[in-house]
């Protein structure tokens, strides 16, 4: 019976072998012989320390004593050097025990695995890089058998859906109850059209994982079928949060263009207005008025300063134009506001000041900053129709910061409209009521103070806005408020204005006139240059409009001073684009005034070129 037995192992397609008790080969296959690259002579009555290296040797003797140990067969995967290469063999090994229970030693087959081997490691290897290129991409695929109703995801599918894949099973179900509860019947809807009518779907929808972390993502399926009938669908989901966002930041980039583009538009002539009115109310100061009509002169010029300062914000909000701050007093700032709130407001609300603040020193660009409270007003009353409390609070917070605190009793605020009150175009009022600029630009303002605004809110308990800034020294001293008209100069120079608005050009040349000057003037640039070669007392300063038809600001400025070479020129503009500006800015004995402007500024940056 042994030597059927070693006929068989001799002749056996696999490799095959009998060892005795002591690990010595005593019979081989044809195939072990073939494999090894050997012969029978060198390789029977040889232990496996003889044959292989010492590490591999080791390996086989451990594995024969614990088969025959435990008289248990011995199934695994062995890796070995069959010089140049190293193979792959799976291994079968047994215990030879006779009726008699007498152990003669084992024997083993195996068979050469490794071309399975390296199909199974290239498959691995492949899953692996497309799980890597699907996390990459946050692309997840799925499958849902129709027969046995059941779904598949892949890896990237369960992170997508923040679930472990050994804990759970993913189920339809399951799977619609992750979807935000306004897209689970979308999604369901089109499941099932695509199964009863095979017509695949591609739509995007969002995700309310465990985190509660909404993620938008889109949902792809096609539906496979046999003999017209649907068997399977497959599909995939992707995550594009992070792309509509960059998709919504280049919206929000072409707004702002387009809003610079419109404010710039609209800035010189609103400011060249502007500047006709302050420059009228100016003139008016000169005028023995009664206190009645000189506080409403006052609301006049503050009015105007704020309306000037909303164009300017408009401005810095899209980029157009950079904020110009002086040391100034928040609390003053702040009864500026106050002045025009007093006359817009609704009588029903009542307006509460709390100034506790006792450093409140800052650098500020007040009209932007006092355009900034105006629009939380603004916003509060809205958010109080039928009336309520509007409290203005400052505060120290800490020793180089002062908290402004803006308070409503309105209806406040839900968590969703919350988290994008300060987006750009983001309103709540109806259709021609609101533009979706204000709160942005009261963030934008803020931030250009290198302040820091939050908002505390809850629906029916009212709105708090807390803004902070950065305090000044305490030897940094405030801008002044307005202080009395100067008397007019005694020298009596001679100006030139230049400006296309003749509305503007004779309110402004009326109000130098008032200040001691005499003043000559041109309605553009060409006419600004036959003045200045003709007349036969030169003008000692120009004062031009940045902004004219025909000839330029800049070339009229070049010609002036080649006729009066250094002659000073004052520019003055309701807006100018940077690259206009940074054309001159360099250039000796000139200025620049933005409209509208006090007589105070007025005076003094004529005052500063002629000295």
């Amino acid at each position: 019976m042994f030597d059927l037995l070693t006929q068989f192992i001799r002749h056996s397609p696999v490799i095959a072998f009998i060892k005795d008790v002591d690990g010595r080969y005593r019979h081989i296959s044809d195939a072990w012989l073939s494999a090894f690259r050997t012969t029978e002579a060198a390789v029977v009555g040889k232990t496996d320390r003889e044959l292989f290296e010492a590490s591999q040797a080791d390996d086989f003797i451990e594995n024969d004593r614990a088969v025959m140990a435990t008289r248990e067969p011995s199934r695994r995967y062995e890796q070995v050097l069959v010089p140049p290469d190293v193979r792959t063999f799976l291994s079968t090994k047994f215990p030879l025990v006779d009726q008699d229970g007498v152990l003669h030693g084992l024997a083993g087959f195996a068979i050469d695995v490794t071309e399975q081997q390296r199909n199974l490691d290239d498959l691995e290897q492949q899953k692996r890089f497309l799980e890597r290129t699907q996390a990459m991409a946050s692309v997840g695929g799925w499958e849902f058998d129709v027969a046995s109703r059941a779904l598949v995801w892949t890896s990237e599918t369960f992170r997508l859906f923040e679930l472990g894949e050994r804990s759970v099973t993913p189920t339809l179900e399951g799977a619609l109850m992750l979807f935000a509860p306004e897209h689970r019947e979308t999604v369901r809807v089109a499941h099932e059209t695509a199964l009863s009518k095979a017509e695949p779907f591609r739509f995007e929808v969002e995700l309310v994982p465990r985190s509660g972390r909404r993620r938008r993502v889109r949902l792809h399926a096609v539906p496979e079928l046999i003999d017209g009938q649907v068997y399977r669908l497959s599909g995939a989901i992707q995550d594009v949060t992070d792309e509509r966002l960059v998709e919504e930041k280049l919206r929000h980039a072409s707004r702002m263009d387009a809003v610079g583009q419109l404010a710039g538009g609209v800035a010189h002539d609103f400011n060249n207005m502007l500047g006709a009115i302050v420059s009228g109310a100016e003139l008016l100061r000169f005028e023995a008025l009664t206190p009645g009509a000189n506080d409403a002169l006052n609301t006049v010029l503050t009015a105007a300063t704020q309306a000037a300062g909303l164009t300017r914000q408009l401005l810095l909000f899209s980029r157009k134009e950079r904020s110009r701050r002086v040391p100034s007093d928040l609390h003053t700032v702040l009864a500026d506001a106050l002045t025009i709130l007093q006359r817009t407001l609704d009588r029903r609300i009542t307006l509460v000041v709390e100034q506790t603040a006792t450093r409140s020193r800052l650098l500020a660009d007040t009209p932007q900053l006092s355009n900034a409270l105006i629009n939380l007003a603004l916003n509060a009353r809205d958010a109080m129709p039928d009336g309520g409390t509007l409290t203005f609070r400052t505060l120290d917070d800490g020793p180089a910061i002062v908290r402004l605190e803006v308070v409503d009793t309105g209806m406040g605020m839900a968590p969703e409209v919350l988290s994008h009150i300060f987006d750009p175009f983001f309103t709540t009022k109806d259709r021609g009521r609101g533009t979706g600029l204000g709160l942005a630009t009261v963030d934008s303002a803020v931030r250009a103070h290198e302040g820091d605004i939050n908002v505390r809110s809850e629906v029916g308990e009212g709105t708090t806005f807390c803004l902070r800034f950065p305090v000044l020294p305490g030897d940094a001293e405030p801008a002044t408020a307005r202080d009395a008209l100067p008397i007019g100069t005694q020298r009596r120079e001679l100006l030139l204005v230049v400006d296309d608005e003749e509305l503007v050009r004779r309110s402004l040349g009326r109000l130098l006139e008032k200040l001691g000057y005499r003043v000559l003037e041109a309605q553009d640039g060409a006419q600004a240059l036959v003045v200045l070669a003709s007349a036969e007392e030169k003008p000692v300063l120009v004062i031009l409009d940045l902004m004219m038809p025909g000839l330029t600001a800049v070339e009229t400025f070049r010609a002036a001073r080649e006729i009066l070479p250094g002659l000073p020129v004052l520019f003055c503009s309701g807006y100018a684009p940077e690259q206009l500006l940074a054309s001159i800015q360099s250039e000796p004995r000139t200025g620049r005034l933005a409209k509208p402007f006090s007589t105070q500024e007025l005076l003094g940056a004529v005052r500063g070129l002629l000295s």
